[in-house]
């Protein structure tokens, strides 16, 4: 997030937790942020998206980009 941040490509932030959204909006003040995916799908201003997340919701989340016309890059995720 911070790389991405720091080449100013990054517009809106999507988690589905709340208490992790606050925590980067404090982080990063400039950015949109959002808990609904589809939100980001339904952009027409969003070409492409970096999905990380656990590695079950790779696919769920890449198909819905590549149907959406979305560009996509899935990064693994490990919770421990």
């Amino acid at each position: 997030m911070r790389v991405f941040y720091e080449l100013g490509v990054l517009d809106i932030i999507c988690d589905l937790d709340d208490n992790i959204l606050s925590a980067r909006k404090k982080d990063y003040s400039k950015l949109k942020t959002t808990n609904n995916f589809n939100d980001i799908l339904s952009d027409k201003n969003i070409k492409g998206v970096v999905i990380s997340s656990p590695a079950s919701t790779h696919y769920k989340l890449a198909k819905q980009s590549f149907l959406a016309l979305k560009k996509f890059f899935c990064r693994k995720t490990f919770i421990s």
